[in-house]
């Protein structure tokens, strides 16, 4: 039984801990919640049996204020599919999106929906939601739902999309 609850601690330490307050702790990402760092401390604890309530009393404090979603519990893959997602915004340098570690400077994916605003500038819906609007007036032929598209990182915060059987045109992330 102590080697599952060390196991199981083991992997709860494995896991990048997260809570709402780094937001507010941007300049201090290397910040950790308490509920973690007084789990950790439990190693230090040289007696058997105490370790062991100290970790059954720490995991279970994580456990019910991840449940009342006080801390969130992730893992790498989670992290980069929600810098994924949000692609195109600027976030704020926190641990909580891995700071500058892991960047991601492009997207490939399927134009889902295409409009024009007044200007005729296309404004174009990838799978996932993601709705981005054409910068300039470059015209753009030949792109419809379906087509793949990569969007890169570009300079000054821009982006540009780079439509298979098409050519590119500079973009900004909308929605």
């Amino acid at each position: 039984m102590q080697r599952q609850i060390r196991n199981t601690f083991v992997l709860v330490m494995g896991l990048g801990l997260l809570s709402p307050h780094l937001a507010a702790a941007q300049n201090k990402s290397d910040e950790r919640s308490q509920l973690f760092d007084q789990a950790v401390a439990c190693r230090k604890i040289a007696d058997s049996d105490q370790r062991l309530a100290c970790y059954d009393r720490t995991v279970g404090a994580l456990d019910a204020a991840q449940k009342k979603d006080e801390v969130y519990i992730v893992d790498r893959d989670q992290v980069h599919k929600a810098r994924k997602s949000l692609f195109g915004f600027s976030l704020p340098k926190i641990k909580l999106f891995g700071g500058d570690k892991d960047q991601i400077d492009h997207i490939t994916t399927i134009v889902t929906g295409i409009s024009h605003d007044q200007n005729n500038r296309m404004i174009f819906t990838v799978k996932g939601g993601a709705k981005w609007h054409q910068i300039g007036d470059r015209v753009v032929v030949g792109v419809r739902p379906g087509t793949q598209v990569t969007i890169k990182t570009a300079a000054f915060g821009s982006y540009f999309a780079d439509f298979k059987g098409s050519s590119s045109m500079r973009v900004q992330r909308v929605k």
